[in-house]
Formats: structure tokens, sequence, C-alpha cells
């Protein structure tokens, strides 16, 4: 009987001296390195080593700043949000972290506002101990830490009444459910927490709606996406058509001649494009109202919104867009769902409501302004050559490693090849399209 207890004595003792020796393994110390990994979506991996600082505790952290990536522990003493704002430097949390290693960005929302104007992120943690990393990059950083607990309701901050695009809703498939997605911008979102407080999102931003029905004009019941948390808000939507009859554009003719020249490049006046132009509104109710419509990018001066019978403003789609039929065509609309940086092949579906649509004369450049392009298309090719020549010398000298130096040493002789071949090409078209 005795030994049978020494013996469960002694198992004790043995667990005892491997579970301290446990902790001791995954202990960590002031100067130690961490590792860190974090993979994205696509696999590419993102590396870096941080220099263990010591622990953050809720309220406000000055950091020493003794190296420029650091690393701290902070104990979440309860599961829920946490509100972080970081002064000088920024700030990450790991998702795991053990013997030296970390891994994995937590997802977190930024430019988040508190009641005092300050912006920070949000953080969702559970109880436990989470490894902060903090980017140093001004003297004197610094950690504000703030439980918030748990999201108790949210609403639409501005309590306006806002209004569709007119945007195809986007069909996406969540859990095998249909969904329409919408997108707001701008929109605030503030957030009631269990703390008694409140957060708001940045007036800069947008944000993402999801809704079971497609929305209707009026009251719609949708939802928001924070931190994979879904929140239920009420909006009155309306599309910009439900108020809007009719816009007139003055001296609409003067902008519709479009000069065409060799290498596809087009020339057009702007509609408004500092002059002031008039956009003659009829609404639904078969009111009328007239709105200066002008742009002047120089003085920064711009006149081009509409003023809604619900006191929201818009500014309209007025246009030069290429269709899918190789028309020019300008078009006053209240939206456009198509690309800006790619506006050819465009149909009317790209549009929301078409206010008005008129084809543009198209005329080819003489060969004398063909010419003056040509030669100023050439000159920018042949002019870049010695800058970048230059500049490779240079890279080559600074190189880090060798067969960085080379590659900068070959780039010296490849570049004046490949500009003054650009300049041949430029040539072979406009013997092609100038005539």
């Amino acid at each position: 009987m005795k030994t049978a207890k020494r013996f469960t004595a002694l198992l004790l003792c043995l667990a005892m001296l491997l579970g301290a020796g446990t902790v001791c393994a995954g202990a960590i110390e002031k100067g130690n390195e961490i590792e860190f990994t974090h993979t994205f979506e696509d696999g590419d991996t993102f590396n870096r080593t941080y220099i263990y600082q010591g622990t953050l505790t809720e309220g406000l952290n000055g950091i020493g700043y003794s190296s420029e990536y650091e690393a701290y522990s902070f104990n979440a003493e309860k599961a829920g949000f946490y509100y972080v704002v970081s002064s000088g430097c920024s700030v990450e949390t790991a998702k795991t972290y053990g013997n030296g290693k970390a891994d994995g960005f937590r997802d977190r929302e930024d430019w988040i506002y508190d009641s005092k104007n300050n912006h920070g992120s949000v953080f969702y943690l559970n109880e436990e101990t989470v490894l902060f990393l903090v980017d140093n990059y001004e003297p004197s950083p610094s950690v504000y830490i703030e439980y918030y607990g748990e999201i108790e309701s949210a609403a639409d901050a501005s309590d306006e009444i806002c209004y569709l695009l007119n945007y195809d809703f986007e069909e996406v498939d969540a859990n095998g459910k249909a969904q329409y997605a919408y997108f707001s911008y701008p929109f605030v979102l503030d957030i009631n927490f269990s703390n008694g407080k409140t957060l708001s999102t940045d007036t800069e931003f947008g944000r993402y709606f999801y809704s079971d029905t497609k929305m209707i004009n009026g009251e719609n019941e949708l939802t928001v996406y924070f931190l994979d948390n879904k929140l239920q808000i009420k909006l009155d939507l309306f599309e910009i058509s439900y108020f809007i009859e009719n816009i007139e554009a003055s001296n609409v003719e003067k902008y519709l001649d479009v000069k065409e020249y060799y290498d596809g490049r087009i020339d057009y006046s702007e509609y408004g494009i500092k002059n002031q132009e008039t956009l003659t509104v009829t609404f639904t109710d078969s009111t009328k109202k007239s709105f200066v419509y002008s742009s002047d990018y120089e003085s920064d001066n711009y006149s081009t919104e509409i003023t809604l019978p619900n006191g929201k403003e818009f500014t309209p789609v007025i246009r030069h867009i290429t269709y899918n039929d190789g028309k020019r065509v300008f078009v006053v609309a209240d939206s456009y769902t198509g690309s800006f940086e790619y506006d050819d092949g465009i149909t009317d579906e790209d549009f929301g409501t078409i206010y008005l649509k008129k084809d543009c004369n198209v005329t080819k450049a003489s060969l004398a302004e063909n010419l003056e392009l040509l030669k100023s298309n050439v000159i920018d090719e042949l002019d870049s050559i010695p800058f970048l020549m230059r500049h490779y010398f240079n890279m080559t000298l600074e190189a880090d490693d060798t067969d960085s130096a080379i590659y900068y040493f070959k780039m010296i002789f490849i570049v004046p090849i490949n500009k003054i071949g650009f300049a041949f090409d430029e040539i072979s078209t406009f013997f092609k399209n100038a005539f």
C-alpha cells in the first residue's frame, strides 16, 4: 500500500515537472525574436521578424521604440470587441503564437471613430493572451486598448433617406441561398456596444449590404457585415428615377464634335469644363429646377450636384462614351456601372436611367495634326532614354547583390533599344492610320 502511494506521488511530481517544463518551453522574454508569417489567399507569404518587448494593458501604453518591429503580449480578460488606437505606429494581432513563431493576421475593421473623433481599429478577441505586432514609424509611439464588449445594435448614422443609383443587383450565393448585393458610398454605420459606447465607420468609405429580396423604393431591411457579424438595419432607399423624370442639358451641340488621331487618341470638349452650363431637371411631381454645372480642375472648383426633393445630392454622369457598335455617344444619366478606364463596348444596360443620348460627330485629325502628334510621341520616347540609362546605372552601383547588379547593368543597354523600337512602332502606326 505504501509502495502504491509512493508511486502515485512520484507520478504527480513528474507530471508537475513536465507541466512546468512545458510552460518554460513556451515562455518568452524581452529581446526574444518572433518569426512571423502570413499567407495571403493567392498563396503569397509575408514574413517579418519582431522583437518581443513585454506586455500591453487596457488603456494607454507608451512604447519605447527599441526597434522598428516589436511584439507585445496582451491578456484579453474578456471575450469581445476591443478598440485599438495607435499613434506613431501601426498594429496587427497574430492569429496564433508559440515557440517563437507567430502566424496569420486576425481580421479587423479599420478607420473606426469613437465619440472623441479618434480613429482606430476593432478586433474581436477571445478570452486569451494575444500577441500584438507593432510597426513603429515615429518617435514615442503609443497604443490605446479599450474593451467594448459585444454588439447590441447598428443603424445608419445619418438617419437620412438614401437612394439607389440604379445599379444592377449582384446575385450572390450565400450558403446555397440567393442574395442581392448593394454597395452604398459613402455610408456611415453607428454600432452600439454593450459597454454603452458607440463606434462609427468612416464617412470616406462605402459598404456592401445584402438582402434576400430585390430592394424596392421605400423601406428595406438589409444585412451588413462587421467582422463576420451580421447586423440588421433598416433603410429607406429610392432610385434617382423615382424623383427625376427628365434632365435637359444646355448647349449640348457644341460638345458633340470629336476628333480622332492616328493612335486612337480622341479630342473633345468636356461638358462644363471651365464653362458654366445649366441642367434643367423635371421632377416626377412635374416641378422644374435649374442647376449650374461646371468643373474647373485647375482651381479645384466644382458645381456638379443635383439636389433631390428629399435633400440628397448626386452628380449625374455626363460623358462621351464609345458604344459596342463603335459609335461615339454623348450621354447624360443618373449612374454608370461600367469602367471609366475602359469605356468602349458599352451598352445602355451599363447605365441606370439615361436622360439624354446623342451621337457625336467624329472626324479624323488632319495630316498636319497627326504629324504634330507623331513628333510629340516620338520625342517623348527618345527623350526618356538618357534619364532611364542614368537611372539603371545608379541602380547598378547601389545594388545589394550580384544578380540585381547584372540585371540593372543589362537594362542600361536594353532601354535605348526598346525606346527606339517603340518610336519605330509609332511611325508604323502613323502610316497605317493617318491617311
